[in-house]
């Protein structure tokens, strides 16, 4: 069976599922639920002895609670039985009575939002913030979703695939860069990735100040909690990486220590949200935020990822968006400073935002 068609069915069910490509991975893992009743997480100390899939809000209000989907039933994608495909043919479908609408921000509507963020930032009350603003797509416009996670696991082989059911209204889809925080028997990975630019037209990039002090944010805060939590990491050089068509700035930290469960949750607590898509100082960047934006980000700039058998694969939720019955919602976000400039952050977003739209949209 396709990789396409499984996706197509495990949608097509009742049943809470999550199906991902790790970074460099050829395969898929899926997983699901048999109960729809997915774990809300009160302390990740709950989580020391169970296999599945963590979704974490980027702030916890309202509805937008952290969730666990246990892997009742796991696959690989390339050792999928006649019995598990049995199984997801037997599951039934249902669908949201009355999906929320979503409506795309306006230009005049970020305009207000930058005009009220930057004040903080020209009066210092801010260092960096980041905005983000949501696009929204007719569903009947899109490829089928099998479709989409099959071109979207060709396209971002670095990245981190994924689609993840938790109910009817939270069907997300996406593929991050970005690593919060990978744990194993090993030691652990982060890394600092901040900075957006198109190439030119040779492949070069040129890195204006702007993003590379937007960049040194996210590696300072970083390195602060890694020294907080007494932690020996080795540092690599900033190097610049591609995501599809858009490059970034990135620095990749590795220890050989051993993380005891306390550790681990200190830093999981103080990464999340990191400067990258929150700002500095975090609390007062990510109350603005919540005050100036109006839309909910729910999922988007959370994170995600597999646990399982003490290996924890965290990333943060980026170049992602939410399906509902009749529409896609994509989120996309782009790090604000003293030396930004409106246009050039709105064509940031816009960049984001078409580079995800070529893979969902149907071929014309």
């Amino acid at each position: 069976m396709e990789l396409g068609e499984i996706v197509e069915l495990c949608l097509g069910s009742n049943s809470q599922f999550y199906i991902y490509s790790l970074p460099g991975d050829e395969d898929c893992t899926i997983g699901i639920q048999k109960q729809n009743d997915s774990k809300n997480i009160q302390l990740f100390s709950d989580l020391f002895s169970e296999n599945g899939f963590v979704v974490y809000p980027f702030c916890k209000r309202g509805n937008d609670k952290p969730v666990f989907i246990k892997s009742d039933i796991e696959f690989n994608s390339n050792s999928i039985s006649t019995s598990d495909i049995s199984f997801l043919e037997s599951l039934t479908a249902k669908n949201s009575d009355s999906p929320k609408t979503y409506f795309s921000t306006s230009r005049s509507l970020y305009s207000s939002q930058y005009s009220k963020l930057k004040s903080l930032l020209d009066s210092e009350i801010l260092s960096k913030a980041i905005l983000s603003r949501i696009v929204v797509v007719d569903r009947e416009d899109l490829d089928e979703v099998g479709s989409v996670f099959y071109k979207l696991c060709k396209k971002y082989k670095d990245a981190f695939v994924y689609i993840v059911k938790f109910d009817c209204d939270n069907i997300w889809v996406g593929a991050t860069p970005e690593i919060l925080l990978n744990v194993n028997s090993f030691g652990f990975q982060t890394i600092a990735l901040a900075g957006t630019r198109l190439p030119d037209s040779d492949g070069t990039v040129n890195w204006s100040e702007k993003e590379i002090e937007e960049q040194s944010y996210v590696q300072d805060y970083i390195e602060e909690l890694l020294d907080l939590n007494n932690c020996n990491y080795l540092k690599s050089e900033t190097e610049t990486v591609k995501a599809g068509k858009l490059c970034h700035l990135k620095t990749f930290y590795r220890s050989s220590d051993k993380l005891d469960d306390n550790r681990m949750i200190s830093l999981i607590e103080d990464l999340h949200p990191t400067p990258a898509v929150c700002g500095i100082p975090k609390q007062s960047a990510m109350d603005s935020i919540i005050e100036i934006e109006s839309h909910d980000r729910e999922y988007y700039a959370g994170f995600i990822g597999p646990v399982a058998n003490g290996i924890w694969n965290l990333f943060v939720n980026l170049r992602c968006g939410k399906l509902t019955n009749n529409q896609l919602v994509l989120y996309v976000g782009g790090g604000i400073t003293k030396d930004s400039e409106e246009e050039s952050e709105w064509d940031e977003t816009s960049h984001k935002s078409d580079t995800l739209l070529s893979v969902f949209l149907k071929e014309r």
